[in-house]
């Protein structure tokens, strides 16, 4: 079960994301692109317009200033880990 909390800070991000007109994933993908400690940033896309969407945020990035606000959303449950599946395959 997701804590109250987690939900009300991602639910937060969303609306931060869609106020500035991008999505909550963009702005992750943003983020992972831009910050220097992540080395690669591995995308799965199943679909042509998956592919042109990420082309598109690479070719047009999203302000820091965004990113910044929805990092300030989520900065409750910023080292909050979720663990699903079986625990034997929780490494945390």
């Amino acid at each position: 079960k997701i804590p109250d909390n987690v939900r009300v800070a991602v639910a937060k991000a969303i609306e931060v994301s869609r106020l500035h007109n991008t999505t909550l994933s963009r702005v992750a993908l943003q983020f992972a692109l831009n910050n220097d400690a992540i080395a690669t940033t591995l995308i799965g896309m199943q679909k042509e317009e998956e592919v042109i969407q990420n082309i598109d945020l690479i070719n047009n990035a999203i302000a820091q200033e965004i990113v910044s606000l929805v990092q300030k959303s989520l900065k409750s449950v910023k080292d909050y880990a979720l663990s699903v599946g079986l625990p034997e395959n929780h490494d945390i």
